[in-house]
């Protein structure tokens, strides 16, 4: 996932910080840089905080929605109930990549224990994996 990331991402923001706006220009031109893209570093160039904010968030929603989700699919969707198990443990006890923020389950998630037998099975309304849990919990929490 993070190689995927980086192969997406990374030329970007090299670009970007070698030539700045008139770099990505030229590869807008050229048609190597997405025309949503370029609008993002667009505002990003821009100075302006609440357009700065916008073109971050939209290099994030692209992670998050177009890199990330369909390998996340292909977790979750693993060797029948062995992935979805797998996502509901990673749900259940993913933490906030940020030292204040709040776990997934704490703003995401509705859980209840459901028992069977002797044992107790912990239940989630939400799922880290699925994209709009994700970008609930990452606009919810994360972002100012």
């Amino acid at each position: 996932m993070q190689q995927s990331i980086f192969m997406d991402l990374a030329w970007q923001h090299a670009a970007y910080m070698h030539g700045g706006l008139q770099a990505m220009t030229a590869l807008a031109n050229t048609g190597a840089l997405e025309p949503n893209m370029f609008a993002a570093w667009q505002q990003i160039a821009s100075g302006d905080p609440s357009l700065v904010a916008a073109g971050n968030t939209a290099l994030l929603y692209r992670k998050q929605h177009d890199i990330l989700d369909p390998q996340y699919a292909d977790i979750r969707t693993h060797n029948g109930p062995e992935g979805r198990i797998f996502t509901d443990v990673l749900s259940e006890n993913t933490a906030s990549p940020l030292p204040s923020g709040a776990p997934f389950r704490d703003v995401v998630c509705n859980h209840f224990d459901v028992p069977i037998g002797n044992a107790n099975v912990g239940i989630d309304t939400a799922d880290v994996t699925v994209f709009d849990d994700r970008w609930k919990w990452i606009t919810g929490d994360m972002m100012p």
